[in-house]
């Protein structure tokens, strides 16, 4: 159960019960603040701790709600939902899953063995050992149905916690290359992950994408694009990293978000750096030999 009334007036949100503005039995009703909602059509459910606006049909636990509403970080928000909470989760419990979030079971859902020649030739056109990947990153293959048809599947861990996933298309017809996880299937959205930042020790090369850190491996971690939030900031901070390197696309627009990052990094970092690969490569074409010769480079 959420005590979702006592949480709304220790923050001072006007909220309504059952029986007023339409609020239904069992739920407790406010202003949603994803669409600037001037009535109570966003509801919490007393039960789950689900929330749903009936009017822009945003939805998601409770703990990613207080993050919204308070504008603060995945670890205050979760901290802010232990307390009204019936059954006191943990995050540190391996159990834990936000209340109202739906986090698949990849197993049970994307569990397509022996992996299609398809995904693997996908792999290996990009000159990777399919198997090696596979064991390493716990990957997944789906058949040709489903939301994620045609896909590998890329698992997100965070302290060894599965917490969300994306996937990459192995056709090259679909529109969207990465397609992630919905933000109810999650614990944690992508938006708010570090792609393999378990391996993260004393120093960071942090790039675009999953296949640029399959190339580089250990201490590469992947913000899944160039369009990084604070969320992922403050995640680098944490890992205690003494050392970053920001290494993204060449293109100009990745470049920018690269300097606009390394600025934020810096802000709290000292030591931030920004590569550039010359004859304008990216970070997942990269050759055997100039792997080893970045990561001699930079220490990793």
């Amino acid at each position: 159960m959420i005590d979702a009334e006592g949480y709304f007036e220790s923050a001072g949100i006007e909220c309504h019960t059952a029986g007023e503005k339409n609020v239904s039995r069992g739920w407790v009703g406010i202003q949603c603040p994803f669409c600037n909602d001037h009535s109570w059509h966003l509801g919490v459910h007393l039960e789950s701790g689900a929330f749903h606006c009936h009017r822009c049909k945003e939805k998601g636990s409770f703990a990613y709600l207080i993050k919204i509403l308070e504008q603060c970080e995945w670890p205050q928000a979760y901290q802010k939902a232990k307390k009204f909470h019936g059954s006191t989760p943990s995050m540190n419990e391996g159990s834990f899953v936000p209340p109202g979030a739906l986090f698949v079971n990849l197993d049970a859902c994307f569990c397509v063995n022996p992996w299609p020649i398809l995904h693997k030739k996908y792999l290996e056109g990009r000159n990777f050992d399919p198997d090696f990947l596979i064991r390493k990153y716990h990957l997944k293959a789906t058949g040709n149905s489903g939301e994620y048809k045609f896909r590998i599947i890329i698992p997100v861990h965070i302290n060894k916690r599965l917490v969300t996933f994306t996937s990459r298309d192995v056709t090259g017809l679909s529109r969207a290359r990465y397609k992630a996880a919905s933000r109810e299937k999650s614990i944690l959205p992508v938006s708010s992950c570090l792609y393999n930042v378990d391996s993260v020790k004393d120093k960071a090369l942090i790039v675009e994408g999953p296949t640029d850190v399959w190339r580089i491996g250990d201490g590469c971690v992947a913000t899944f694009g160039t369009s990084y939030t604070q969320d992922q900031v403050s995640m680098l901070v944490r890992t205690g990293a003494r050392r970053f390197f920001v290494m993204f696309d060449p293109e100009e627009t990745a470049q920018q978000q690269a300097r606009k990052l390394a600025y934020d990094l810096a802000s709290v970092k000292s030591q931030v750096e920004i590569l550039e690969l010359p004859g304008g490569n990216d970070p997942g074409s990269l050759d055997y030999d100039s792997v080893l010769s970045l990561r001699r480079e930079i220490g990793l």
